[in-house]
């Protein structure tokens, strides 16, 4: 069994033969078999599966899917964060408004990102906030995105998170 990342112009193995083998106890028959086998770390729009068996005679037949796959293993990065609705000045990182604009910069070395969310942290660890709703389209970069914060006075952590076409999330990034 071998996969290819480049629609079938190399090839590269995903189980040896020998675990195939055991696998079907030696005997070929019409019955279904399946291998378990750990996708590899790829970016891909192009992948195909290739199946190769011979006979006791030494005759090869092979068979490999018609229509190619993807494979995305990359995390989204999310670049930078800054508050474009404030009344302090630009840079001294004030805000006086509850509701405020996060623009979001973020890119996706695999397939493509397709989501971004911002939301204050309620215990300053983004990564106990994060919850797999609420996402934004995000069509452009930066993408400005509304965020009314909490009404306590003080210092606000506010998290970013990007996500690809496949489910791939990013690694958090804050702005506090």
């Amino acid at each position: 069994i071998e996969y290819s990342a480049n629609g079938g112009t190399s090839w590269s193995a995903i189980s040896p033969a020998s675990t195939l083998a055991n696998a079907i106890n030696g005997s070929l028959s019409a019955q279904a078999e399946s291998i378990s086998w750990t996708v590899p770390s790829i970016d891909s729009t192009n992948v195909k599966l290739r199946v190769s068996f011979t006979d006791s005679y030494g005759n090869i037949g092979t068979d490999e899917n018609t229509t190619a796959f993807t494979v995305d293993s990359t995390n989204p990065v999310v670049s930078a964060t800054g508050i474009i609705d404030n009344q302090g000045t630009p840079s001294d990182g004030i805000i006086t408004l509850r509701d405020i604009n996060i623009n979001v910069t973020a890119s996706d070395a695999g397939i493509g990102l397709t989501h971004v969310k911002v939301a204050e942290s309620v215990d300053a660890d983004c990564q106990n906030d994060y919850a797999d709703s609420g996402w934004v389209v995000y069509s452009a970069s930066p993408t400005s995105l509304p965020l009314t914060t909490s009404p306590v006075a003080g210092n606000k952590k506010i998290c970013a998170w990007g996500k690809d076409s496949v489910g791939n999330v990013s690694t958090i990034t804050t702005n506090s």
